[in-house]
């Protein structure tokens, strides 16, 4: 006798809940000024619109502990979000902010004075369990001494898929700056500062399908010769991926100073990417539109054997 889809899908779940541990919020008072509450099943805990100074440190681990005193049986430190967001008094979060809890999407935003965050701020606990990284519209930058924290920050994620840097000032992508990132799928840049990206800045990414640098300040000059080539050299390993298997889809040069495109530079990714919008050209495998940038002989290569069509200047991307 077969079971019915519903019956199925009901002990599914039923299974779930029981297997599932998910994290209890602690008595607000250990979380102040920050709060934990519920959001479609899900705990989330909220740093919002907080003004003067903020040391995280003492509230999580107030937070940590008070979970560990309500002595159930059992008990999860992983919550589903982290929000952190519109505080003007936030600086900078240091190492061991966050004390031993987790979180699986991450959601630092908006925090307008916010230009630093140690590599370390979060615990080795929520390395192998944070999938999402928004760190959209804050001061975050990347001076010397400090060019790579922020990338260190983020590749200590070990299965991380997405990451939004956009509205920030950072000014380059250094080498291999994403050298420890083979489960990221997008990376946004978008409305930074950045000038040059760096030399194999990409390599490990081989899970990478969007690459945005839309509105930055990039120059042909900036992007160094090997900037993506780890990408290809991937593809020559004894046990590589296919080429068809690649799987960067769209990559994002628009609003740059990018008027043309190096063959030995660019030629490892849009061997197979799907979209290409730089300066005012835009191409995919099949098709060039032709104006200004593609106009240009030096990036003619990127037509051959395709379709060449001269959008009309209203159309420009």
């Amino acid at each position: 006798m077969h079971s019915s889809p519903i019956k199925v899908i009901v002990l599914v779940v039923a299974l779930f809940k029981i297997c599932h541990v998910q994290a209890l919020c602690p008595p607000s008072d250990s979380l102040v000024p920050c709060i934990c509450s519920q959001y479609n099943g899900w705990e989330v805990i909220s740093c919002s619109n907080i003004r003067g100074r903020i040391n995280f440190a003492p509230i999580f681990a107030r937070d940590s502990s008070a979970i560990k005193n309500q002595n159930l049986s059992s008990y999860s430190l992983t919550f589903n979000t982290l929000r952190i967001t519109g505080c003007s008094g936030l600086l900078e979060i240091p190492r061991g902010s966050f004390a031993d809890l987790s979180f699986l999407y991450v959601d630092i935003s908006a925090n307008p004075n916010l230009d630093w965050i140690s590599p370390r701020a979060f615990d080795k606990s929520s390395y192998g369990v944070t999938k999402e990284l928004r760190l959209y519209d804050n001061y975050l930058w990347n001076p010397a001494p400090y060019t790579n924290d922020i990338f260190k920050f983020v590749t200590n994620f070990k299965m991380l898929e997405k990451v939004d840097l956009g509205m920030n000032r950072i000014s380059s992508v250094p080498k291999n700056a994403f050298a420890s990132a083979s489960t990221i799928q997008r990376i946004d840049f978008r409305y930074n500062k950045i000038t040059s990206i760096g030399q194999n800045a990409f390599s490990a990414t081989t899970n990478l399908t969007l690459l945005e640098f839309t509105y930055n300040s990039i120059t042909p000059a900036g992007i160094h010769p090997q900037a993506f080539s780890v990408l290809d050299e991937f593809l020559n390993f004894p046990y590589a991926l296919s080429l068809e298997s690649r799987k960067l889809t769209i990559l994002g040069l628009h609003k740059n100073n990018v008027t043309t495109l190096d063959r030995t530079t660019f030629k490892p990714v849009l061997d197979t990417v799907k979209e290409l919008i730089a300066g005012f050209g835009y191409c995919n495998p099949s098709t060039c539109y032709y104006d200004y940038l593609l106009c240009d002989h030096d990036a003619d290569w990127i037509c051959d054997g395709k379709e060449k069509y001269r959008r009309p200047n209203s159309e420009n991307p």
